[in-house]
């Protein structure tokens, strides 16, 4: 996935509802054999992800103010380096793969008529939600049968932020169109980042990853990621059967991790800040 539509672009200038830029992790992924690849920040997920828009394929119930869950299962296609370089990671879908799940709930904050042009829609993360990747010496997962994408060994998790801004134009409502996205989510709470599977992790000798960020377009007709079921199998989610009253997207999207450099200079600002309010109280106290 490597294309920002101009509209998401706009988007993210007026801003998405993070509170502050943050350096991405750049670390080594291992294969599931011990084989690790190096200097990987970018997972990119197959264009061939399905996405599913629960109750909107009706134009009548894009309105401001509609809440809906929007599902997302995609597997790995490739590894890439801070410089958009691919990173070659042999065996990938063959001998193992990585999945990615996803649950997000959004609303309708803005729809523009556009007339002959479609409609333009702009939703926001309500901060409900989470997400899930994979490791799986199986590679099993069926884009058309919607199953294998959340077994395997779970090797992250976590939720998503509120305020994070989306959009799409259907130039056919309920047909046809695109749209675009950039979603930033939290570690999960007292979950880890396996760090049998990532290096380095939690408490790594530099980088405390803590945050994830997703980005993508979402395409209608979903064709190659056409799908009759979300979630198929064993896992954290319940199975999902696609229905008439859905709408169904291509979604091509990839993935980073965030990071806080050296956890020391993290704790030593909060110590200088204890000592900050210690020295407002003597202050207040004469």
């Amino acid at each position: 996935m490597k294309k920002i539509t101009v509209i998401l672009a706009a988007l993210m200038v007026l801003g998405t509802g993070t509170a502050f830029a943050q350096p991405f992790w750049t670390g080594a992924v291992n294969d599931g054999f011990d084989n690790w690849v190096q200097n990987v920040q970018v997972f990119d997920w197959a264009s061939s992800g399905s996405g599913l828009a629960i109750g909107l394929a009706d134009p009548a119930n894009i309105q401001v103010g509609t809440e809906f869950t929007f599902l997302y299962q995609a597997r790995l296609s490739g590894l890439a380096n801070p410089a958009g370089q691919d990173v070659n990671f042999p065996g990938l879908n063959d001998t193992f793969e990585y999945t990615f799940v996803a649950q997000i709930t959004e609303r309708i904050s803005n729809v523009i008529d556009l007339g002959a042009d479609g409609l333009q829609a702009i939703f926001r993360t309500t901060g409900a939600g989470s997400w899930y990747m994979f490791h799986d010496f199986d590679t099993n997962s069926n884009t058309a049968a919607g199953t294998g994408f959340q077994d395997g060994t779970q090797v992250a998790t976590g939720t998503w932020l509120p305020d994070q801004i989306s959009s799409f134009l259907a130039t056919v409502p309920g047909e046809q169109g695109q749209g675009s996205f950039i979603i930033e989510g939290l570690r999960g709470v007292g979950t880890e980042i396996n760090p049998d599977f990532f290096y380095p992790t939690l408490l790594g000798e530099e980088q405390f990853i803590f945050d994830i960020r997703l980005e993508g377009t979402t395409n209608v007709p979903a064709l190659d990621s056409a799908t009759t079921t979300f979630f198929g199998g064993d896992g954290p989610y319940e199975a999902y059967t696609v229905m008439t009253t859905d709408l169904l997207f291509k979604v091509d999207a990839s993935s980073r991790f965030s990071v806080i450099p050296e956890p020391s200079t993290v704790i030593l600002l909060g110590l200088g800040l204890l000592g900050l309010a210690g020295y407002s109280r003597k202050k207040l106290r004469k």
